[in-house]
């Protein structure tokens, strides 16, 4: 299971798509509107792996922690 932490280190990276895209984004007024994107904001994210054993049967199951890396996302 990996669980991402944004937010933490506030980096941030702009990306220029190759291609723009066509996306739904919600207005000011909570209406979906579609606009088009030429580039992308990445925040350096917190990426934490555990492993779970066995099989999760509705209780408390343990998650051991396994490593930690940074990516952007």
């Amino acid at each position: 299971m990996d669980v991402f932490v944004s937010g933490l280190s506030g980096e941030t990276a702009q990306v220029i798509l190759p291609k723009p895209v066509q996306v739904s984004e919600i207005d000011s007024a909570g209406k979906p509107v579609s606009v088009v994107k030429d580039k992308i904001i990445l925040s350096r994210t917190l990426q934490r792996h555990y492993t779970v054993q066995g099989r999760w049967t509705g209780g408390a199951a343990e998650a051991k922690f396994d490593e930690e890396s940074w990516v952007m996302r």
